[in-house]
């Protein structure tokens, strides 16, 4: 931790209160960031651009190919060189992806983009936590952590709120083809925000470690420690349901009728909406609950939403479900960086974050073809009830698991 000491030393007085700014710069930063102002509006872009559902399905595979290819090294590399320059970065891989977009035509050009989003969301994974924690840490105050994460947790999810909402008026008034320039105006903004940021200090040696023993003692972390391995497997978990039920937002939505643009805006604004307002209460309810009780909580009400879900066809219901869901969305990530935090020394932090980023990405693409052969061969519902069953049954076993947890060993 910095301290100051002496009046007339005012270099590290001046060094804390740089640093301070940093827990508003994070806020901000997430706020537009991560302001996707096209993502509601990506198929219909596509569509106009004589592209089809397989070439849609494809590029969701390209992207998500890219984040699970360069989640390690970009985790790498902001515990090497630094978190400030890798959420620059981000913000000009985001800017650059979507200004190609926004001019794309064929196949060809729209995987370019998504490999561009890729490397910028893998290089958000875990920063944005790790440039917080470590200066909280360095304040001494990293206590504050889980309140001041859950803070720019809102301001992300509010941001991207506001961005679906403007990406539904500009998609009615413009056409679909303005909304990635606005996602790239939000982009570009978030550089300048970066920049002002001010590298924290960060406790351990492994900066001047090779990347390969960074990465090695970081996966050993995880494969060794108690608890690193069992919310490794409950962050893959909560990974899986999350994303499954992310992908049936637009058929639920295109089932239930919903097709104009600044509808379709807004009800992603509003799903966003419910998630913060769960972000705000976060801190209550691991007081309530425990982190490890919360987290498993969380995957039991997906659980029970997969099995309504797979009960009913009533929209009205389905659309009730996916508010629902988004609970979980909000409350998940801020518990599981103020588990991990704590846990992992300063040189490992932002690479053990995207380990875990890592596995749930893996996990994912491991388990969604099997509950899309399962739809394929025996329906939606099947489908879901499926999943109901198996997030079910990895609820139980991780909360068996973590009520044998030994105590909490905090790293050093």
């Amino acid at each position: 931790m910095l301290q100051g000491r002496g009046a007339g030393r005012d270099e590290p007085a001046l060094e804390l209160r740089r640093l301070a700014r940093n827990v508003g710069l994070v806020e901000r930063y997430q706020a537009v960031a991560f302001a996707y102002a096209s993502v509601p509006f990506f198929w219909f872009l596509l569509r106009d651009r004589g592209l089809d559902v397989a070439d849609f399905a494809a590029l969701q595979s390209i992207y998500y190919g890219t984040t699970l290819v360069c989640e390690l090294p970009t985790g790498l590399l902001a515990d090497k060189i630094g978190r400030r320059p890798v959420l620059a970065l981000a913000a000009v891989a985001q800017a650059c992806g979507f200004a190609a977009m926004a001019g794309a035509r064929g196949f060809a050009a729209f995987a370019a983009v998504q490999v561009l989003l890729g490397v910028g969301q893998a290089m958000l994974s875990g920063t944005t936590a790790a440039m917080l924690y470590d200066s909280l840490r360095a304040l001494g105050k990293e206590g504050e952590y889980l309140h001041r994460e859950s803070r720019a947790i809102v301001a992300r999810l509010m941001g991207t709120s506001l961005a679906f909402l403007a990406g539904g008026a500009l998609a009615e008034a413009v056409g679909v083809a303005a909304t990635p320039v606005a996602a790239m105006a939000f982009s570009l903004v978030a550089l300048p925000v970066a920049l002002a940021m001010r590298e924290p200090p960060r406790e351990g040696t492994a900066a001047s470690h090779p990347p390969a023993r960074l990465l090695v003692e970081s996966v050993r972390d995880v494969a060794r420690v108690p608890d690193l391995r069992w919310v490794a497997a409950t962050f893959a978990a909560l990974f899986v349901a999350l994303r499954t039920a992310f992908c049936f937002y637009s058929p639920g939505l295109e089932r239930a009728g919903v097709t104009h643009y600044v509808t379709i805006g807004a009800v992603y604004a509003a799903l966003n909406v419910v998630a913060a307002l769960a972000t705000r209460a976060t801190r209550r309810v691991t007081e309530e609950m425990g982190e490890r009780g919360s987290l498993v909580a969380l995957l039991g009400v997906l659980a029970a939403s997969f099995a309504l879900l797979a009960m009913t066809a009533a929209p009205a219901l389905a659309v009730l479900c996916f508010f629902v869901q988004q609970v979980p969305f909000g409350l998940h990530f801020p518990i599981v960086a103020a588990f991990v935090n704590p846990r992992v020394p300063g040189d490992r932090r932002a690479t053990t974050l995207s380990i875990l980023s890592l596995l749930g990405r893996a996990s994912f693409a491991a388990a969604f073809p099997a509950l899309g052969a399962v739809a394929d061969r025996h329906g939606l519902a099947a489908s879901l009830g499926v999943a109901a069953a198996a997030f079910a049954a990895v609820a139980v076993a991780l909360g068996a698991v973590g009520r044998n947890a030994p105590p909490r060993a905090e790293a050093s």
